[in-house]
């Protein structure tokens, strides 16, 4: 049953806190010198026993989950954050269910929805048992399905569904309403300069941006014939001058720098109301840093078992939330 008290869910991320991982343990674990040390080292930082990181990863992100909306006091603002993987799982079953496959082996049970029931409401189409906005998102996605037969389509739909629902379940916390609206604004960032370099039109550019930014659509789309002129929109937000150098690398073709920056103005956000006592940013927090944690753990792990180089890795982790 959720918390009440935000005084109580507070303290209790506190304790957990403590073992938050740091990056020199993420870099410690890339320079394991076998993968079997890295395995060590993986269920020693707390994910395992065994020799399957995905297995591990996906069952420490259904306890974070678990443990997001047990201790929660408002579940409508925690569910912003969790809608998320509802959206990515319905895009997994939907395309699965098209190409006649079964797709519930990559979706991950920690939703504001239960896996069974989206499940079985794609497989049945049939979703008077969701909630409201994600039903009607399931509902518009099958109208385009029938009128577009293209897995890309889904993708479109629900994203920019997603993006709605996100943006209303967080406005009672004026924090994670931010948090929403910059990661709508870099992330639109991204797909015009993916759109430009596609050579997409303006119709089909701005199909790819997310509702709910700040940076003007309209303005954004002007710029697909000019894309290095996208960042003179940005001019006004406050992470601009760690914007500059990372636009400049996505120009040349890296976008990864950009997503880097993303992430850790992301998490500095929630970062600055870490030490709140009473409010709901230290769970939020809490639960992004975790979040980060698998995002690296898995990234390193991959890196491992392919031979990836240290070096390629290292320039793609992102800041931690302890330092």
């Amino acid at each position: 049953m959720p918390q009440s008290s935000l005084a109580h869910a507070v303290a209790r991320v506190r304790v957990l806190e403590g073992k938050l991982l740091h990056l020199e343990q993420i870099e410690r674990l890339l320079q394991a010198p076998t993968l079997q040390e890295a395995y060590k080292l993986l269920e020693e930082y707390g994910y395992g026993p065994g020799s399957d990181y995905e297995a591990a990863l996906r069952q420490a992100r259904q306890d974070l989950c678990a443990f997001l909306r047990e201790v929660s006091p408002n579940q409508r603002v925690t569910d912003a954050f969790l809608c998320k993987t509802d959206y990515q799982n319905a895009k997994l079953l939907l395309k699965g269910r098209m190409q006649g496959l079964d797709a519930s082996g990559y979706a991950v049970d920690c939703g504001a929805v239960a896996l069974k029931t989206l499940q079985e409401a794609v497989e049945e189409k049939e979703y008077h048992r969701l909630p409201k906005a994600l039903a009607e998102a399931l509902r518009e996605a099958e109208t385009e399905l029938n009128l577009h037969p293209e897995p890309g389509r889904i993708d479109l739909v629900l994203d920019a569904r997603w993006a709605k629902e996100a943006a209303e379940l967080s406005k009672g916390c004026k924090t994670a309403q931010g948090y929403f609206v910059v990661l709508f604004d870099l992330t639109n960032l991204r797909s015009m300069l993916r759109a430009a370099k596609a050579g997409m039109d303006g119709r089909a550019a701005r199909e790819q941006l997310l509702p709910g930014g700040e940076v003007d659509e309209d303005a954004l789309v002007a710029c697909l014939g000019e894309p290095a002129k996208l960042l003179r929109l940005y001019e006004k937000q406050p992470y601009y001058r760690a914007l500059q150098p990372a636009f400049e690398q996505a120009l040349q073709g890296g976008l990864y720098a950009l997503e880097k920056l993303q992430d850790d103005v992301l998490l500095g956000m929630l970062r600055q109301k870490r030490h709140e006592t009473v409010a709901l940013e230290p769970l939020l927090g809490y639960f992004v840093a975790r979040e980060r944690e698998m995002e690296m753990l898995r990234l390193v792990m991959a890196a491992k078992v392919n031979d990836f180089s240290q070096e390629a890795v290292l320039e793609r982790l992102r800041e931690m939330y302890v330092e």
